[in-house]
């Protein structure tokens, strides 16, 4: 019997909503532009990974969308969520992959205008620069200009990674509190966490009070009771004749999810053990034993198994809390009982699905396993139609 064409369905599908997710939301903001003038707008989330390059907003209430260059932009802002400005500094350039580390422990300076993120706003403001894999952060105290804080790893005889670690000395030169001792700031990682920590702590000591902080991402686990229908075809090649009709059948199961802190959580790991029980109306078929014997049985199949879906989900965020979402499984199946085979066994294949979800509650979702072995000679293809509300 022909196969589902689901997999290109899906394919279709997923290139059709391509362009739904570009319509990534716009959240309340503003930008200051190069002339000092702040405007209160909604600004394009793009979920910056890297330093933007342009701002797109559009005026609450309308659809036009307009787009201002960085030169464009002194500031912009997502309330509470992310911060940039757009400075003329010097940027160290050194790599710190391991295969990519230089003998020269000496700075790699790059003047040049570029946004900076800010991280955290208080007696001291601490920045980050992000590009492709480059990650290097700034500083400025009171009202003076913004400086590099400056580290990098390199090779000592070819072979030892060493550390440059320049800005404990300026940090503990310039934004140190009473009592503090320079073994303080040897513990002092690079990294976001650690320098927003220290930053902090000195607001704290001078008496000021954190006026900007970026919101940490943080992942969240949801749990879902999940019930569906199986839609399902039944292939032989040991077999000729008439061959099975499609089933439809029911299944229940039980879904853990873990949303994961980064990319706007749009990216999840999730486990699905699923109960499911599937028969076939009896048939009659035609064995071909070799090119001279054959034998005709009256033929059906029962079994009962267990799915236990792996996978992986990417969520796409459309207006007013409506989401599409797309997931790839590794599926475990158990089989409990199968008639006329008698012996348990396990078997994998993988899964793609497609689904719609509302509100973070409501989903309905389209999933196509590949083939099944019921025995050594039918083939099993699945789609299966999922109704679920989320538990959170």
């Amino acid at each position: 019997m022909k196969t589902f064409p689901f997999p290109l369905m899906l394919f279709l599908v997923f290139l059709g909503t391509i362009r739904s997710h570009a319509q990534t939301e716009f959240e309340t903001g503003y930008f200051i532009n190069n002339k000092g003038q702040k405007t209160t707008c909604l600004i394009k989330n793009e979920g910056w990974s890297t330093m933007p390059r342009f701002v797109k907003y559009k005026m609450e209430g309308s659809d036009m969308v307009y787009t201002l260059k960085a030169e464009e932009v002194e500031e912009f802002g997502i309330d509470n969520k992310r911060k940039f400005v757009y400075r003329f500094v010097e940027v160290e350039q050194s790599s710190d992959q391991v295969n990519r580390l230089r003998k020269n422990k000496e700075f790699k300076l790059e003047p040049t205008y570029t946004f900076l993120e800010v991280l955290l706003e208080g007696k001291a403001t601490l920045y980050v620069y992000e590009d492709h894999g480059l990650v290097k952060f700034f500083y400025k105290s009171n009202k003076g200009t913004i400086k590099p804080l400056l580290y990098k790893r390199y090779l000592l005889d070819g072979l030892k990674i060493k550390n440059n670690s320049h800005y404990q000395r300026e940090l503990f030169d310039n934004l140190k509190c009473e009592g503090m001792t320079y073994n303080d700031v040897l513990e002092l990682a690079y990294t976001r966490s650690s320098l927003m920590k220290y930053f902090a702590k000195y607001s704290d000591c001078q008496g000021v009070e954190v006026l900007f902080e970026k919101s940490k991402a943080k992942g969240k686990f949801r749990w879902r009771i999940k019930s569906g229908v199986n839609f399902s075809n039944l292939d032989t090649k040991f077999y000729t004749g008439e061959g099975f009709d499609a089933t439809t059948t029911f299944r229940v199961g039980m879904e853990l999810e873990y949303i994961l802190p980064f990319n706007r959580n749009k990216w999840s790991v999730f486990l699905e053990p699923t109960y499911n029980f599937e028969t076939s109306d009896q048939k009659q078929v035609t064995a071909v034993i070799n090119p001279y014997v054959t034998r005709i049985y009256n033929r059906s199949y029962v079994y009962e198994y267990v799915d236990m879906p792996v996978g992986v989900r990417h969520y796409m965020y459309l207006k007013d809390r409506h989401s599409l979402f797309l997931e790839l499984s590794l599926v475990a199946d158990l089989m409990v009982k199968i008639e006329p085979s008698k012996t348990p066994y396990l078997q994998s294949t993988i899964g793609l699905g497609i689904g719609y979800e509302f509100g973070n509650k409501y989903s309905i979702g389209l999933r196509y396993y590949g083939k099944k072995n019921i025995e050594p000679t039918p083939k099993s293809h699945q789609m299966i139609l999922s109704l679920y509300h989320v538990q959170t």
